[in-house]
């Protein structure tokens, strides 16, 4: 599989010094990290930079995910981003944004 760089993208995709997690709750939870703003809303999180060209993020199906299974995110394109979903709760999620893409875990890939 060929790696993907940011240089894909005419904005840059965010990252951080150093890992950061938060926790999304309920039917429809939002929370910003890392340049980053998430949304969930029954069985689907959408990931979105603010005015990145082309659009990073976009909507993953994430309600038959399985509990406590980490999953790194591409986009439309395949291109892996710095952020890692897990499933704690029938509508509960962490989210973790890092300083690069996490190794070893299987992808989960925009719906849309």
């Amino acid at each position: 599989m060929t790696t993907k760089h940011s240089t894909v993208h005419e904005t840059p995709v965010p990252t951080v010094a150093s890992p950061e997690q938060v926790l999304l709750e309920g039917i429809a939870a939002g929370q910003k990290l890392g340049g980053y703003s998430f949304s969930y809303a029954m069985g689907q999180l959408n990931i979105y930079v603010w005015q990145s060209n082309p659009s990073i993020g976009g909507w993953y199906q994430v309600g038959s995910l399985p509990i406590g299974e980490w999953f790194v995110v591409a986009d439309r394109r395949g291109f892996l981003l710095p952020v890692a979903i897990q499933k704690v709760g029938e509508h509960s999620h962490y989210v973790r944004v890092d300083p690069a893409p996490l190794q070893g875990l299987r992808t989960l890939t925009a719906s849309s």
